[in-house]
């Protein structure tokens, strides 16, 4: 069983889209032959903390072979830089995210906005799916490479929806799609946000707050989920909108990456 808030919910997101999930002796192995390019889609979660970094790193490498990327996660929500710090100094990123939660109801309600916020349901919503993603991608990755890798994972996401177990929402300015954001069904009284992003012409309008309030009503609504769960990056300032949102940080998610060339995504 894993234990932390943030992988347990990645890896049932990840089996959902088709991903293949195995346990092994002390470690899981989580592989997306349909999305190659995706770190975190093609990585191994260890149960505890190595002695020996360099082991974990020969372990990842013979389970994806012709990887080029580096992709391990620790199934531990307390470890510190200190803690992972064997790791960078093998040249890995310590990528390591804030895992925030809340309850429906302690979920602030939505405000007013002019924007019309629905599901994703068209071939045009999901093409402006990818180009949203595109123009809200972190910085480094190059926009063709980038657009490959989520042109793959909507079809991951698109199965998920048809089957019930989640939905993509989007903030409409007219016909066009200006923020979006997934929340899926993962089990146990538990739903995950997934790509929150929103262009950059319609920051600061209100647009990520109500699309994160409207999801959480529908994971209420619709599946009966207790905890919300969402993951950021300790850095990033949409986290501190979380937190204004009702969300509070419940542990510290232990992910290490090595992106060759940043010309794949995690």
């Amino acid at each position: 069983m894993i234990r932390s808030l943030g992988f347990a919910t990645d890896v049932a997101l990840r089996r959902l889209g088709g991903s293949s999930v195995e346990r092994h002796d002390g470690y899981w192995t989580i592989t997306s032959p349909l999305n190659p390019t995706h770190y975190w889609g093609n990585f191994i979660l260890l149960d505890t903390l190595p002695t020996d970094p360099a082991s974990a790193v020969a372990l990842f490498h013979s389970h994806f072979p012709t990887s080029r990327h580096i992709a391990i996660g620790i199934d531990h929500g307390t470890l510190d830089d200190d803690d992972l710090s064997g790791f960078v100094a093998l040249g890995l990123e310590d990528f390591a995210g804030g895992v925030l939660a809340t309850s429906p109801d302690q979920l602030a309600t939505q405000r007013e906005t002019s924007f019309v916020i629905r599901p994703l349901t068209s071939d045009d919503d999901w093409i402006q799916e990818v180009e949203v993603g595109v123009e809200t991608r972190p910085p480094g990755f190059q926009a063709p490479s980038f657009r490959r890798f989520l042109e793959d994972k909507v079809h991951a996401q698109r199965t998920i929806v048809q089957r019930g177990d989640g939905t993509w929402l989007g903030a409409f300015d007219g016909p066009r799609l200006v923020g979006r954001l997934g929340i899926v069904n993962c089990g146990n009284g538990q739903a995950r946000y997934q790509d929150v992003g929103t262009v950059e012409s319609h920051r600061r309008r209100g647009v990520a707050s109500s699309l994160v309030s409207a999801a959480g009503r529908l994971a209420d609504e619709r599946w009966g989920s207790e905890t919300l769960v969402i993951v950021a990056d300790r850095d990033d300032v949409a986290i501190d909108l979380y937190r204004q949102l009702g969300f509070v940080d419940v542990e510290r998610q232990a992910q290490l990456q090595y992106a060759p060339d940043r010309d794949a995504v995690d």
